[in-house]
């Protein structure tokens, strides 16, 4: 009965975990970035290290353009994170992703982000305006932001920068795109944060980012590639394997205790699994 019982964990397991990790590849495919586009970013990475990962970016991605994004500095240069007041839009995430909430960059960014070709946007971004994902924040022309300390969250005081509404067709993580102008305006420095870049085909790649991320290491330990939608499909099946061997230790009177965390949107695999304390695949 005890193998019986072991037997069924383990089914109920990686019914439950083959399932989760099915949802997560599809939120991180449309739940917040275009599937298959790569972001290679950082905080407090200066520029003249961006400007030697830039080339490498190139290379990974032949006939791609890498695309620049930019986030808020102080005057210090520490990150900021410009971001709604609130979110009013059903297709507004409540989380930003790796991108920051408003990252600043110009109509190539707003163009992969909003996933088509919007002339009145891309008019009013070098108009110095910002793009809105969430039309319902925009009020007279104007959007308010909180500014938020990157990465703990602490606020500055509030600014009002001009701005323009558009809609969305699926949820993201991102609230818009915004012009350095805004930045500017707001009393702030753009600082360069990364690139963002997708092949024409939009599949991802794992070995292309497992490459690109050793390249980019030689560097700087402090640059992530993380690529939207991409599975790790060894890590699946040996996640599975032993979390179908921690549920049935378990059931056989084991006394192991398994989380798997199911947000996807940072990472290039799948799942961490925790297992008696620290253990991540």
């Amino acid at each position: 009965m005890a193998v019986l019982a072991a037997a069924a964990a383990f089914s109920t397991v990686a019914v439950g975990v083959t399932s989760s990790i099915a949802m997560g590849e599809q939120q991180s495919s449309w739940n917040g970035y275009p599937r298959g586009m790569t972001m290679i970013y950082g905080n407090d990475v200066p520029k003249e290290t961006w400007e030697r990962i830039r080339p490498l970016v190139a290379e990974a991605f032949p006939g791609a353009t890498p695309i620049a994004t930019y986030r808020a500095l102080d005057g210090e240069g520490a990150a900021l994170d410009l971001d709604s007041e609130r979110r009013s839009c059903q297709n507004c995430s409540i989380r930003s992703g790796p991108l920051g909430a408003l990252p600043v960059g110009g109509p190539d960014l707003l163009r992969l982000l909003l996933g088509r070709t919007d002339p009145a946007a891309e008019a009013a971004l070098a108009e110095g305006k910002a793009v809105i994902f969430d039309p319902g924040a925009v009020r007279n022309g104007e959007t308010r932001l909180a500014v938020r300390r990157f990465p703990m969250g602490d606020e500055d005081p509030k600014v009002t920068v001009p701005a323009v509404g558009v809609t969305v067709q699926g949820p993201a993580l991102v609230f818009g795109v915004a012009p350095e102008a805004v930045v500017t305006g707001a009393g702030h420095v753009p600082g360069l944060s990364g690139f963002v870049i997708r092949p024409d085909d939009g599949r991802p790649d794992l070995e292309r980012d497992r490459r690109l991320s050793g390249a980019i290491r030689a560097i700087t330990p402090d640059v992530r590639v993380t690529t939207a939608g991409s599975v790790d499909s060894g890590r699946t099946d040996f996640t599975l394997w032993v979390m179908g061997a921690l549920a049935s230790v378990e059931v056989l009177g084991g006394t192991v205790t398994v989380t798997l965390d199911e947000d996807t949107s940072y990472l290039a695999g799948p799942a961490v699994l925790v297992a008696s304390g620290e253990l991540e695949l």
